[in-house]
């Protein structure tokens, strides 16, 4: 439950730039890596980048710090780490190429509000 509060801050602050649906999976039971992931779909790179600003100002003033950010597929897909929580913001083809909610389908939704 550690990691619980940060994906829902993450949520929340994905929420504030239009994102589309954001979902929290709790995959503590399933993978070692992390124990939550909050997957979000923007429409475009710039609003992408708003999504990465917005949640790690949110976080980093909850002192929770970006460990790592990575690049995939051209800017289709940014992947952050804080630790215990991976952030997954796609534009919206590479969100349905990639299905993560389909790759991990034994996975908890985690019920948040904005």
């Amino acid at each position: 439950m550690l990691y619980k509060k940060p994906a829902l801050l993450a949520a929340e602050a994905a929420s504030t730039k239009k994102s589309e649906d954001i979902i929290v999976l709790d995959v503590r039971k399933l993978t070692p890596i992390t124990d939550y992931f909050v997957i979000v779909t923007v429409n475009s790179q710039p609003q992408a980048q708003a999504v990465r600003e917005a949640i790690a100002d949110s976080l980093s003033d909850q002192g929770i710090e970006l460990r790592n950010r990575q690049q995939q597929m051209s800017k289709r897909w940014l992947l952050l780490d804080f630790s215990g929580v991976l952030v997954h913001i796609f534009i919206k083809d590479a969100r349905e190429f990639y299905n993560l909610e389909r790759l991990w389908s034994k996975a908890v939704k985690v019920k948040w509000e904005k």
